[in-house]
């Protein structure tokens, strides 16, 4: 779809959805009115009743902390698609089935959408560079490539998620996926699960997963729109449908960013501007009581002005992608057995246009399927046993007539993986997962995993031991074994081995928590490309291991600090260096204010990432403030604002690479219909 045809048809559904909104407005003052408190008493689970889903008045108990590290919740752990609605609490992804968050051994953080709102987020770049062990560098302004480093690993070695979709870029050099590209419409929680998880999420998933879920549509049909503007020509609107019925829910969503950017190196004039728009959806059906049928999708279009490295240049590049995910889940047995089979779709259309005339091509398919069977529950001792298999295929095609002459003109390879997973529980107070999994790769042969974990709750001190083991690898990307001079038949997957161990300490009446880990991961048979043959190459190893320091501070019922600290010491063993761009240490702190009876809120962050090598040269370390306000004018109504680097820290995430100066934004989102318009 070309820019111009997504830009009308947002255009259209914009006016669209708010004639559909008034006129279900209209309607549902007369037949749709909030449940009773009786009704809402009988059901926790009341389709519409989600707080992150509506801007009604903001409650007392029912604000979402304003929440970096998400320790404090007791949460539910769920699979790609929850089989319920979510309810108010919190939800993470580390295990391969429902799991509640005090039971959880890894190091996980979740921001729900309640979160994004108020921070005034609006791309997955910028929530990334919140969470502990996590760091962003993008190459310049908007839509500019960024790379994710998690716990010291690279962009190949986290594995990003939509909805359980597989968002690594089979066409890119080495599969990583790039978070410049997605924005937060219709998003309801982002999960990270730091550590190796390769025995439940397979290839990639070295260094982490980062799982993105959206919006589930709840209650009576709403119309929700946001409008935001501000420095550097930036302008961008979302606006969504959602609402249930009682076997039947959805939630669709337009979305449009633009912006004139700035130049993305530091030695360049002109301004690199930026361009995206965003279709995406969710639709779900309750078939019978015991199975369930559910739909994701997202189209993403895209455009972006490049730089060459130090210089100007007249390049452009498009991005086409598109996501798909279809899932059904099936229970028997009064619930203690579960199936889950699900068909996952990803296309990935790169085409520079400039000085190296090139477009990229990626596909691939995963079907899968999982089981799950509840064997003991007696109160003492609880007892699950999960397996699951899943079969990928990736294909990719490369314009031949570009100057990549060491990418294949086309590839593909396929690979299959099963996993078994254990889950037990003792008195309430210890939990343990243990897991084992085997994958076959056509071109780089097999691959075994295994991941334990446990948590153990001490309620006299309140205190809880959690700690991880494991493994992960990362089968070769198709441009790793498929390109070159030659081909190297020996290539093999990359592997890691690593382990955690962490307590959470509750101080003060549960207003003062603090969680302390640390982490190591031994990286084995890193994919290099040697000079001057170009052929990828098993020879590289490293080390990365720290200490995340997460807590949260309730000063009063208004005044909420949070704060993370990362202290990760990387090694390339080769030659004793450190990892490139990996900061030593990095400080994430926000300290909120609710004014006027929680109808608004402000937000002050602040930003420390240490110095870190890059080629050649050490980046100076920087200290960012940035600020947030919101005002809920009315039950529909809600104002925000926010301004960015207030001091005007001039600094670089990557060498040679420009990033923003202060800039301000502000806008307006209006709900319309939903149980908040009475």
């Amino acid at each position: 779809m070309k820019t111009w045809l997504l830009r009308g048809f947002l255009s259209a559904h914009f006016v669209a959805t708010i004639a559909v909104g008034i006129l279900l407005t209209a309607t549902q003052h007369t037949v749709a009115q909030p449940p009773s408190d009786a009704d809402s008493s009988s059901s926790d689970e009341a389709p519409g009743r989600v707080v992150i889903d509506r801007l009604g008045d903001p409650d007392e108990d029912s604000v979402s902390q304003p929440d970096d590290t998400a320790t404090l919740p007791e949460v539910t752990v769920t699979a790609p698609f929850p089989r319920q609605p979510l309810g108010d609490e919190t939800v993470i992804s580390a295990s391969s089935t429902e799991t509640a968050r005090r039971q959880v051994g890894s190091s996980v953080t979740v921001i729900t959408e309640e979160d994004i709102q108020r921070r005034g987020s609006r791309t997955l770049n910028e929530v990334l560079r919140t969470v502990p062990g996590f760091d962003v560098t993008p190459r310049g302004g908007p839509g500019q490539q960024s790379t994710i480093f998690t716990r010291g690993t690279n962009g190949s070695q986290t594995k990003v998620l939509l909805d359980g979709i597989p968002l690594n870029d089979p066409s890119s050099p080495n599969r990583a996926f790039d978070p410049a590209n997605f924005l937060l419409d219709n998003v309801q929680r982002i999960e990270v699960i730091r550590g190796p998880q390769s025995t439940i999420y397979g290839s990639d998933a070295i260094g982490g997963v980062v799982n993105i879920v959206t919006r589930r549509g709840e209650g009576p049909a709403q119309v929700r729109t946001t409008h935001e503007g501000g420095s550097f020509g930036t302008y961008s609107q979302a606006t969504t449908i959602s609402g249930s019925t009682e076997n039947f829910w959805y939630s669709l969503s337009g979305a449009w960013f633009t912006s004139d950017g700035f130049s993305a190196v530091s030695a360049g004039t002109e301004d690199d501007g930026y361009e995206n728009g965003t279709l995406s959806g969710r639709v779900g059906a309750l078939l019978t009581d015991e199975w369930d049928f559910d739909v994701s999708w997202r189209y993403v279009d895209s455009d972006v002005d490049l730089d060459g490295f130090m210089a100007d240049a007249a390049r452009n590049l498009d991005n086409e992608q598109f996501f798909l995910r279809a899932q059904t889940t099936v229970t028997q047995l009064d619930g203690m057995l579960e199936h889950r089979a699900g068909y996952s779709f990803a296309s990935y259309k790169r085409d520079d246009r400039g000085g190296f005339q090139s477009f990229f091509d990626g596909e691939s398919h995963q079907f899968d399927y999982q089981a799950k069977l509840t064997t003991f529950d007696d109160g003492c001792f609880k007892h699950s046993v999960t397996g699951g298999v899943e079969h990928i295929h990736e294909d990719i095609l490369q314009d031949t007539s570009s100057m990549f002459i060491f990418f294949p003109a086309a590839a593909s390879q396929f690979g299959t993986g099963g996993f078994v997973e254990n889950q037990f529980a003792v008195n309430d107070r210890w939990f343990t997962t243990a897991g084992y999994r085997h994958d076959d790769y056509s071109r780089a042969g097999t691959a075994d995993t295994y991941r334990v974990t446990s948590r153990f709750l001490i309620p006299e001190a309140q205190m809880a031991v959690h700690g991880a083991i494991g493994t992960g690898f990362r089968s070769p990307a198709l441009a790793e074994v498929a390109a070159g001079f030659g081909f190297d038949p020996n290539l093999r997957p990359e592997e890691s081995f690593g382990w955690e161990v962490g307590a959470e300490k509750r101080m003060f009446d549960d207003k003062v928590v603090v969680d302390a880990t640390y982490f190591r991961n031994d990286l084995d048979n890193l994919i290099v490309f040697p000079f001057p043959t170009f052929t990828a190459t098993n020879i590289g190893s490293a080390l990365t291991a720290g200490v995340e320091v997460s807590g949260q501070v309730e000063f009063g019922p208004d005044t909420f600090l949070t704060a993370s600290y990362t202290n990760t010491k990387t090694r390339d063993n080769d030659t004793q260096n450190e990892l490139l761009r990996r900061p030593r240490h990095k400080f994430n702190a926000t300290l909120s204010q609710f004014l006027c009876d929680k109808q608004a809120q402000v937000s002050l962050n602040m930003r420390f990432v240490g110095d870190r090598q890059d080629f050649g040269a050490t980046l100076d370390e920087y200290f960012l403030v940035n600020a947030s306000a919101w005002w809920q004018v009315s039950k529909n109504v809600r104002l925000f604002a926010r301004v960015d680097n207030i001091t005007d820290e001039q600094y670089e995430d990557v060498l040679g690479f420009n990033t923003a100066d202060i800039s301000a934004y502000g806008g307006v989102t209006i709900a319309l219909g939903g149980y908040d318009d009475e």
